[in-house]
């Protein structure tokens, strides 16, 4: 009745009188109250039940006079839905304790805010997400979205360590990679230790990973769900016997301040956290982690900022359809300039590079779609952008970054691509221009390029394990709603037919060197509920194993893409060379920075944010 009389609520606040609609929202409010008195203190639907009476109590001090009373009656609720109700699942907890704790933090209590924001990262954790299939777990983490985030910046503002705010943006975000990567990651050093340990681990998580698979074909759910549970608890006995020897205390675990540095040999890292509450940077070198503030980048003027950038395009993207709004030039170099005076530049001031000029971003929450590697100003003869101080790479999470770079130094790098082009497609989506990629891939790998032109997804899967580079050119499109269907549009039996994101993360390649998906918002975060979850093709592909990823943020113009891609392999095989063969030590990020900067030169005014700004490298 409560619901009933809430909905009502809202129709009439919106249509009818005020007068009208407060009596439904007493009524609703009189209901729930009720609910919450006959509920047992033991029993799981109190959370549900006190957190319902909060909501609606919230609204009263919202949309009438806001009465102290009834505001403390309301976070009471909720403080008692999150840290007393123990029996409730913790996908009912975690809002619960999101909200009090922001409602801690409004009102000067800052430490009681930051516990409540602790607790639910603690209950994500519970949510068990290795039992469940990757669609469910999707749900499952659009319901808590952005507790990363906002964890992330109540612990900066109570005075956490970088290295603390670091752990918990490890722990509450990129959830769905991270499972990816435990059941690949490389376990060389742990063999080496004691080689069977290290079998009885690969073959559970073999074994687990191989359960959604039988599950969907299955119609004995709970027989699968208990063998789930089994081999889950003979996976934690083997992994605590494997934390007692030496030098595995933390395996599979959050880095610690010295491991995090440790993946900044190469140049430093920079995570960037947004959130309702405050911004910063969280700067990592070899030697220091240090927090830098951004009080300039505030979340709604960002959110407005890069909502231009989802309509900038022309007639030559390659998108599934084109968008119906084209922004102008003027407005997007505006946000780029923003980007650069209220994140990047104080970001750059404050940051150790190394020779290489190399950096890493990671974003969560709303950053996540900014081009940080296309900010400043770019008018003729300008060195405030980022183009001219760094080199940018972007990578989902120190634990992808560790898991990459652990493959790439037991797989040997061989010159040979995989080349899927699609350039004509059936109604309503347009033809594409993929000669000039085609004919650059061609010249350059010669005998040791496979061409699949018109290729239906099931052959290109099929094939990519072979080749080291795979290389795309086609329509890409990025679904707001459902990011697991993000894809490649390729063509089967006459009509359109999707490689998806959740085809890729299926695939484990060995020997993967650069997947160059030269298509639509390969790399654009399209769904708001999931940003802390990075699931776009970009990063499907790198955890799929492939050691470097060419990416868009945005639509890819032809003559663009051709350009670019072009320099970039006539870059790349120069400095590193085919040699038979041989290992070689791949200069990606450099080789397409430079391919980008040239292209950004070329003709006598240069060209357009908008044809280079959506291309981006995704890596080690």
């Amino acid at each position: 009745m409560a619901h009933i009389h809430e909905v009502h609520y809202q129709i009439l606040k919106e249509h009818a009188s005020m007068e009208n609609a407060k009596i439904h929202l007493l009524e609703a409010i009189a209901h729930a109250t009720e609910a919450v008195k006959i509920t047992a203190e033991d029993d799981p639907e109190l959370c549900e039940n006190q957190k319902n009476l909060a909501a609606l109590l919230l609204i009263r001090t919202r949309d009438f006079k806001f009465d102290k009373e009834t505001y403390e009656l309301a976070k009471g609720y909720y403080t008692h839905a999150a840290t007393k109700v123990t029996s409730a699942p913790p996908l009912v907890r975690i809002p619960a304790a999101i909200q009090s704790g922001l409602m801690h933090w409004d009102d000067g209590e800052p430490e009681e805010a930051d516990r409540l924001l602790g607790l639910a990262v603690d209950l994500t954790l519970q949510l068990n997400p290795q039992q469940m299939s990757t669609e469910d777990l999707r749900q499952t983490l659009r319901a808590v979205s952005g507790v990363a985030s906002i964890a992330t910046s109540m612990a900066l503002a109570t005075g956490k360590s970088g290295t603390r705010a670091l752990q918990i943006l490890e722990q509450a975000h990129c959830i769905i990679a991270g499972l990816f990567v435990d059941q690949k990651s490389d376990i060389s050093k742990l063999r080496a230790v004691d080689s069977e340990l290290a079998r009885q681990y690969d073959d559970l998580r073999t074994k687990l990973s191989a359960l959604p698979k039988q599950q969907q074909k299955s119609s004995e759910f709970l027989e699968m769900r208990n063998l789930q549970e089994s081999l889950l608890a003979e996976l934690k006995v083997v992994e605590a016997s494997v934390k007692k020897l030496p030098g595995f205390e933390k395996f599979q675990e959050v880095p610690g301040e010295e491991e995090f540095k440790a993946l900044a040999r190469d140049g430093p890292v920079v995570a960037i956290n947004t959130s309702t509450m405050r911004s910063d940077a969280i700067i990592v070198t070899c030697s220091d982690i240090t927090v830098v503030p951004l009080p300039e980048l505030d979340y709604s003027k960002l959110d407005e900022r890069l909502s231009l950038l989802n309509d900038s395009g022309n007639i030559a993207r390659r998108n599934v359809k084109p968008r119906n709004r084209r922004s102008r030039e003027e407005e997007v170099d505006e946000v780029l300039a923003w980007l650069w005076r209220t994140a990047v530049k104080p970001i750059l001031d404050a940051t150790q590079l190394t020779d290489s000029k190399r950096i890493w971003w990671i974003t969560t929450g709303l950053i996540g779609r900014a081009p940080l590697h296309a900010a400043g100003y770019h008018t003729e003869g300008s060195t405030e952008n980022t183009m001219s101080r760094v080199i940018s790479s972007y990578v989902s999470s120190f634990k992808v970054l560790r898991f990459s770079r652990g493959r790439a130094t037991s797989t040997p790098v061989l010159y040979s691509m995989l080349l899927v082009s699609a350039s004509s497609h059936p109604p309503p989506f347009q033809n594409i221009d993929t000669s000039l990629e085609i004919k650059v891939a061609e010249d350059i790998f010669g005998d040791a390029l496979m061409h699949l032109p018109q290729a239906e997804p099931e052959t290109v899967l099929q094939n990519i394990p072979k080749y080291s580079i795979a290389h795309f050119a086609c329509h890409g499109f990025a679904r707001i709603n459902d990011p697991s269907s993000n894809g490649l549009v390729l063509v089967k039996d006459g009509r359109a037919a999707t490689l998806t994101v959740s085809d890729i993360e299926k695939v484990d390649h060995k020997a993967g060197a650069i997947a160059y998906l030269s298509a639509c918002s390969t790399a654009e975060q399209s769904d708001m509920k999931l940003m802390d979850e990075a699931i776009h093709l970009a990063n499907s592909f790198q955890i799929a194993g492939y050691q470097h990823v060419i990416g868009t943020l945005w639509g890819a113009d032809d003559r663009a893409a051709g350009e670019v891609a072009g320099s970039f392999y006539r870059r790349l095989l120069a400095e590193g060379g085919r040699d038979n063969g041989e290992e070689k030590t791949l200069n990606v990020a450099g080789a397409l920075h430079d391919a980008i900067i040239e292209y950004k030169s070329s003709g006598k005014r240069g060209k357009s944010v908008l044809e280079w700004g959506p291309f981006i490298h995704t890596g080690i």
